[in-house]
């Protein structure tokens, strides 16, 4: 006898749990038992060393998955089958699941508990949804090359991270509502076209990465609806246009703590629940270790998208801000005054734009903790202010103006372009963005508001 299929009758299986019963067992190829009305594995399973199928689905069997499964058929399995059974767990199963074969594994409608089990790098099809799994999704899934077929669906999984890999097409427009998770990580992938809106149905996501992919698309105010969301990462994409919200009845953007567009290397540790946040960034080979973030500090970073209009001048309201980032866009108009309002601004980083006019004199008064400034490669003129802070940086953040003049650039002032240069001035409608909106993100103690780091990039000139 090569093959049992008893499937899908009213059988009772009687198997004598000793170890007589194992001797002189033929060794079967295929074996369904669907529906055969037993509450444990069969005893006669244990000797079975060349099974190419098992199906033991719609049955009652209940607890841990036996450790001596672990041992069955370990080189020949193509075909598991245990859904919809009352399992609960693996019993000291390796890491990875020990079919080296393997290829369709059904686990689904059971009550497994704790982390997402990692199937064999074989597997093509991997279903087990509707579950009680919860955690992160492990790093060891991405190197299922064959896996055509991923459903972990209906469980409590709260993180998903599959960062770092060759997925591309668009994000998948089907996020189911009432789902728990709360961490997102597609970055450092192929994604392409635009985010789907489905993802307003995750009202508990608190950290959602994009960033690294090939996504075209303007800035997603929509995002904003997410109740619980305090980081958000677009970095290295084709975002473009204003960010604007337009319906600004709605208040966006809440508990954003993070937010983050630009191409650096930043590695995050995320506690969740309790909201700290450690992280270690790379930035021109230099290592910087944050190994908690503090609520107050408080960060805006559009760096290195498509976004245009006007910086506003109704940032010098967001007084808690330690870093500025505006890089690599299309921005124009000049540097508005009121940045000089924002006495804890440790990093500015206006470059690579098409800002003009004069730096305003009272950054170099007002910033006393400055410590990072970038404004190369705009249309910016006249006298680059003196004293303060401004006597520490270098001419490349100068560079790249035609029109400045004055130390640290070789460029001497002439009597015209020497004078003290007035207030700039813009409007927070011609950028786009409603500030009053973002202002409702930090409460009264500016707990919450856009955060990142201490951390500008500097690149260079397309």
């Amino acid at each position: 006898i090569c093959n049992i299929c008893l499937s899908l009758n009213n059988f009772y299986l009687v198997s004598p749990n000793n170890s007589n019963a194992t001797h002189h067992q033929a060794q079967l190829v295929d074996i369904a038992l669907r529906y055969y009305h037993r509450k444990e594995f069969p005893y006669f399973l244990r000797n079975q060393h060349r099974l190419q199928l098992l199906d033991l689905s719609l049955n009652n069997i209940q607890g841990q998955i036996p450790q001596w499964m672990s041992k069955v058929s370990t080189e020949t399995l193509l075909f598991l089958d245990l859904s919809y059974n009352s399992l609960t767990d693996f019993d000291d199963f390796p890491l990875v699941l020990p079919w080296s074969k393997l290829q369709y594994l059904k686990l689904d409608s059971n009550i497994i508990r704790g982390s997402l089990p990692v199937p064999p790098l074989s597997t093509v099809f991997y279903c087990i949804s509707n579950n009680f799994l919860k955690g992160e999704i492990p790093q060891l899934l991405c190197n299922l090359n064959f896996l055509s077929i991923l459903d972990f669906s209906y469980n409590n999984m709260s993180v998903l991270k599959v960062r770092s890999n060759q997925l591309e097409g668009p994000i998948p427009n089907a996020w189911e509502s009432g789902n728990r998770l709360k961490v997102i990580d597609l970055s450092k992938n192929k994604l392409q076209e635009k985010i789907p809106k489905s993802l307003m149905e995750y009202k508990m996501l608190e950290y959602l990465d994009l960033g690294n992919n090939q996504i075209r698309d303007a800035f997603p105010s929509w995002l904003g609806s997410l109740p619980e969301l305090n980081i958000l990462s677009l970095s290295s994409n084709a975002f473009y246009g204003r960010m604007e919200n337009p319906n600004l009845t709605v208040i966006v953007f809440p508990k954003l703590r993070i937010i983050r567009s630009f191409s650096q290397q930043i590695q995050w540790n995320i506690v969740l629940g309790d909201y700290d946040y450690s992280m270690t960034i790379t930035h021109e080979g230099m290592e910087m270790n944050y190994p908690k973030i503090i609520r107050t500090l408080t960060a805006i970073d559009f760096s290195g998208n498509r976004f245009d209009g006007e910086i506003p001048e109704s940032i010098g309201k967001l007084k808690m801000l330690h870093l500025l980032n505006f890089s690599n866009n299309n921005l124009v108009g000049g540097i508005p005054v009121a940045i000089a309002k924002l006495t804890n601004l440790e990093s500015s980083d206006l470059s690579q734009n098409k800002v003009v006019g004069r730096i305003p004199m009272e950054l170099s008064i007002q910033l006393t903790f400055l410590s990072i400034l970038n404004v190369s490669h705009n249309r910016l003129t006249g006298l680059i202010p003196g004293g303060g802070q401004f006597e520490t940086f270098q001419s490349s953040s100068f560079d790249g103006n035609l029109g400045l003049c004055g130390k640290p650039l070789l460029k001497e002032c002439s009597s015209n372009s020497g004078s003290l240069p007035p207030p700039s001035s813009t409007s927070s409608e011609e950028f786009g963005l409603d500030w009053k909106v973002v202002l409702l993100g930090y409460g009264c103690e500016f707990l919450f508001g856009v955060v990142i780091g201490h951390v500008v990039v500097k690149k260079k000139l397309d």
